[in-house]
This record gives C-alpha cells, sequence and structure tokens, in this order.
C-alpha cells in the first residue's frame, strides 16, 4: 500500500508540474493520479471495515465470556450454577441443548454436537462423544 501512495503523489505532483508547466495533455496523467488515489482511499476504508469487525467480534466474544454462566456438577447427584471463570481442573458441567460451553474439556457421558466455529473457525457442528479408554486385560496367575 506504502508503494501506491508513493505512485499516487508522484504522478500528482507531475500532472500539477505539467499543468502549469502549460502542458495540454494531462488527461492520462490526471486518469493515473485518480485511480491510485481511489486505490489508496478505498484500501484504508477496507482495513478499517475489517478492523471495526474484529473488534465488534472480540467484544462479542468477551460479553460471551462473561455473561455465561454454566451448570456445574460437583457430583452426579448434584449441582449448582457457576461462572466459566470460577471452573478448574476436575470440575464437570451439565450442558444441555443451546447452552454455551463454558471451557475446554472432554465429554464424559452422552454425545454432543458442538459448534466449534468461534475457536477452530469450522463452520459446521463437531459431534464429541465419549472417548473408549482401551481396557486393561488381567493376566491370571
Amino acid at each position: 500500500m506504502f508503494v501506491v501512495e508513493v505512485g499516487a503523489v508522484l504522478t500528482s505532483f507531475f500532472m500539477a508540474r505539467d499543468m502549469l508547466a502549460g502542458g495540454k495533455a494531462i488527461g492520462f496523467q490526471f486518469q493515473i493520479s485518480l485511480w491510485l488515489w481511489f486505490t489508496v482511499l478505498f484500501a484504508n476504508f477496507a482495513e478499517a471495515m475489517a478492523e471495526a469487525r474484529g473488534k465488534a467480534q472480540a467484544d462479542t466474544l468477551r460479553k460471551t465470556k462473561t455473561d455465561s454462566i454454566a451448570s456445574g456438577s460437583l457430583s452426579r447427584s448434584r449441582s449448582k450454577k457457576c461462572r466459566p471463570s470460577k471452573l478448574r481442573a476436575g470440575d464437570m458441567c451439565i450442558c444441555e441443548t443451546g447452552d454455551i460451553i463454558p471451557g475446554d474439556g472432554e465429554v464424559v457421558e452422552g454425545i454432543a454436537t458442538v459448534d466449534e466455529s468461534v475457536i477452530t473457525g469450522e463452520s459446521a457442528p463437531v459431534i464429541r462423544e465419549i472417548r473408549r479408554r482401551p481396557q486393561r486385560r488381567h493376566r491370571g496367575h
């Protein structure tokens, strides 16, 4: 973009110089200068729009993080509501249809279709289920 900006300044300078010197054929220089300035302005506008969109998405993610409440489970029989910031390693959460999953973890019971697009960029929901661990075989003595 810097090269385009320098080119726009130089073509504008040479066009103004030729115009002051009484040059009659400055139409082509004017067109080139106009296109270069248009490119500079459009690129700055597009960059500003992308930056605003990124900030808006970051704000939305921050609000989601602070506003969501998880159903924490201390044991299989007892559950409570808690904030994701209060969850620690080893805590279990009960997630139901439509819930926002409060953190990273594993499915320990059941199966879930999870929208991971915010994290991975994958647009399609992903199926998550219990990881089967290999069973140990006991040797008889």
